[in-house]
């Protein structure tokens, strides 16, 4: 059935800004992270840890924004690993980069991988994860595969993205997209010129195939706990209280801090959720206690 000529210079005019902003997405959320951003050094956990912490790191960020937190955590007594997942770019004008911006699927298997080889390294059965924004995705992603879910005790989501993210309208132009029977189309369209960039920056849109796919499969996966940090100044989950889904146990910054307006990209560094992190976490083990 062909459109009316009208409809379809409107569908065609909603597919090129559709890309447009796409592929704005993808260089925002590159640039935005890298302020601060250094070299991640190499991390090593003790080769005896009963109960080792993970840091999964958020889409266009490295292994290196869990500094301020990885001390924080070892001053607490736990034995943390952390790491740098999917592709990266270079920063402009810097000699970093910015990193995790594959497909999630892609980041799920990096996360299964390194899962792995800390519960082979430290002798532990299992792992807790701290994941910031969408290293959360990557997480849940890898424990719906995996044939051992429990080898995750508890999965703590800071600024979590269950579901997605609407800045810029893009969740409204998803769903005009489908209902008009465009959506492949738009897709095709978006992936040559965004993918190259951040082939995971479509996978974060509320309403996405991914994000779908997630929930389909059940987004809490049977055996772990999920706790989830969240500020109401989050700023990139709209609104932030989206993520406080069913079966998870949620933290509002906010009602721990009522004047702490701290966005999505600072709430890793931020002392109050340091503190909700630990709160969540528990008592450490005395073998992942850093040298003072």
């Amino acid at each position: 059935m062909r459109l009316p000529r009208k409809r379809m210079k409107s569908v065609l005019q909603q597919a090129e800004w559709r890309v447009l902003v796409s592929a704005t997405v993808a260089v925002v959320a590159a640039s935005a992270a890298c302020a601060g951003a250094a070299a991640s050094p190499a991390h090593a956990v003790p080769a005896s840890c009963a109960d080792p912490v993970l840091l999964v790191h958020d889409m266009g960020r490295s292994g290196a924004e869990w500094a301020s937190m990885r001390s924080r955590l070892e001053r607490a007594g736990h034995c943390v690993d952390d790491f740098t997942y999917g592709p990266a770019l270079p920063a402009a004008g810097t000699a970093v980069s910015v990193a995790g911006l594959g497909s999630l699927e892609d980041a799920a298997h990096e996360v299964g991988d390194r899962i792995a080889a800390l519960r082979a390294r430290s002798g532990a059965r299992q792992v807790d994860v701290v994941a910031h924004g969408a290293g959360a995705l990557a997480v849940d992603r890898h424990l719906q595969r995996s044939a051992t879910p429990r080898e995750v005790r508890s999965l703590i989501a800071i600024g979590p993205m269950w579901r997605g993210t609407a800045i810029a309208g893009l969740a409204d132009a998803e769903k005009i997209s489908r209902s008009l029977g465009t959506y492949d189309t738009v897709l095709r369209m978006e992936r040559p010129l965004v993918d190259p960039l951040c082939a995971g920056c479509r996978e974060l849109i509320a309403g996405s195939d991914f994000l779908e796919g997630l929930e389909r499969r059940g987004t809490v996966v049977p055996g772990v706990r999920y706790v989830n940090v969240i500020s109401t100044a989050d700023g990139l989950v709209q609104p932030a209280l989206s993520a406080a889904l069913p079966g998870m146990t949620s933290r509002i910054v906010q009602q721990v801090a009522p004047v702490d307006a701290v966005g999505h990209f600072g709430m890793v560094d931020d002392p109050v959720v340091q503190r909700m992190v630990i709160d969540a976490l528990g008592t450490g083990s005395p073998t992942g206690r850093a040298a003072r």
